[in-house]
């Protein structure tokens, strides 16, 4: 039997705390929405996997993040997409960084994903018609936040809540950077 699993980014505290807010404050005007109860979130990717594939996909995250670096993420305000979806977005930097980051392990993923996401945002509600779109974008129209990305989290769906739980954390703990900004690669010697 396979089961839905995600891998995604998780802000800090703080920020878990701000999203949260965002939601309630946009509960109190427009009522119940999608996403009204999912923790802030970047998705990195989505895939589906049995007991043995699932024990490949945690040696490749664990492989993956020994690599990696810790990065900074800003988040520089609400925007939504034509789908209705309202997020906050990275600024240009950090959308740079967190998209060379999240393509690399999109590439080198070993199993076929039923979602890659293409452009990094941190999602505050989905499926909302224009008139909610613009309450919320004026609401929310000045929250801004900045984490350290020192990890990412495997989820898996739980069909009993409709949400992904958390199960696994695999910690940033190399080297290497995104983007490669070019120049000389040192061996160390």
């Amino acid at each position: 039997m396979k089961n839905r699993y995600s891998i995604a980014i998780y802000p800090s505290t703080d920020v878990m705390d701000q999203v949260k807010d965002c939601k309630d404050l946009l509960t109190k005007a427009i009522g119940w929405f999608h996403s009204r109860h999912s923790n802030a979130h970047i998705t990195l990717i989505e895939f589906e996997a049995n007991r043995e594939e699932l024990f490949i996909i945690r040696a490749f995250l664990k492989d993956f993040c020994a690599t990696k670096s810790p990065f900074h993420i800003s988040l520089d305000g609400v925007k939504n997409y034509l789908n209705g979806a309202l997020f906050i977005a990275p600024d240009k930097e950090s959308k740079i960084t967190t998209k060379g980051f999240m393509q690399k392990l999109q590439k080198d993923f070993p199993l076929k994903s039923i979602f890659a996401s293409r452009d990094p945002h941190m999602s505050i509600a989905r499926q909302l018609d224009k008139q909610n779109i613009q309450i919320a974008s004026y609401l929310l129209q000045d929250v801004k936040a900045e984490f350290d990305c020192n990890s990412i989290v495997l989820r898996q769906f739980s069909e009993t809540i409709q949400q992904f739980n958390v199960i696994e954390e695999y910690f940033l703990n190399g080297k290497e950077d995104f983007p490669y900004k070019g120049g000389q690669l040192s061996l160390g010697l």
